[in-house]
Order: C-alpha cells, then structure tokens, then sequence
C-alpha cells in the first residue's frame, strides 16, 4: 500500500469518527447561569425588604429545570432555619412563587437538569 493509500483510509477514519461520535454535553452552569443571577437578586431583595440577610450563591443550593422555567433556591435563613425559594420563567422575566404546594405537581414533573451546591452541608 502506498501512502497516499494510507493518508486517505487515515483521513477517511479521523472524517468517520467526527461524523459519528456524540456531540458534546452542554454546559448547563454557562447555559443557566445569567437565570440563576437573576434568581438570587430577586431573593435577595426579597430578603432585605424583610430585613433578612442577603444570600450568597456558593452558599445556595439550585435546582434548575430542563427548559430553564423553574429555578429552586435551599438555603439557611438565620431567624427561619432552612428555607426553600422557587422562581417560575414568566415571559422574559422570573417571578416569585409564594404558595409553593400552588406549583408543587408542576415541579414534581419538570425534569432537573442542573443542580449546584446541593449536599455540600
């Protein structure tokens, strides 16, 4: 076999494993990060207008679901213990939910697709 034989049935290999191999998983904290921002700014105003303490990502625990309309915010409340804060996509903006058995079969049924900070404490 000649090499020119052999560059092209290398090539043809490299072109047939690109074609067919998995795509690459999305990066679901780049996807749902500027959401989640959003979330945290809106609980945090929340918050302060109860004179509570503003919350801090990397002490939040979040649940995002699949399409990105549910976001679940767990965190430690210091006159409350441990709290849950849910947030439903309303159009171009997210909104807070304040009876959230309202809304708890919707989010027994969307699938989670991105946790962060869960099980860390």
């Amino acid at each position: 076999m000649d090499f020119r034989k052999m560059l092209v049935a290398g090539l043809g290999a490299i072109l047939i494993f690109y074609l067919f191999r998995e795509p690459p998983a999305p990066d679901y904290k780049k996807k749902f990060n500027e959401s989640i921002e959003t979330v945290i700014k809106l609980e945090n105003e929340e918050l302060i207008r109860q004179n509570e303490a503003p919350i801090e990502r990397k002490e939040t625990g979040i649940e995002v679901s699949d399409d990105g309309d549910w976001i679940e915010l767990y965190y430690d409340a210091p006159l409350q213990g441990d709290k849950k804060s849910v947030y439903q996509k309303q159009g171009d903006r997210y909104v807070r939910v304040t009876d959230i058995k309202t809304v708890s079969d919707q989010l027994d049924k969307a699938k989670t697709t991105y946790l962060e900070n869960l099980g860390i404490k």
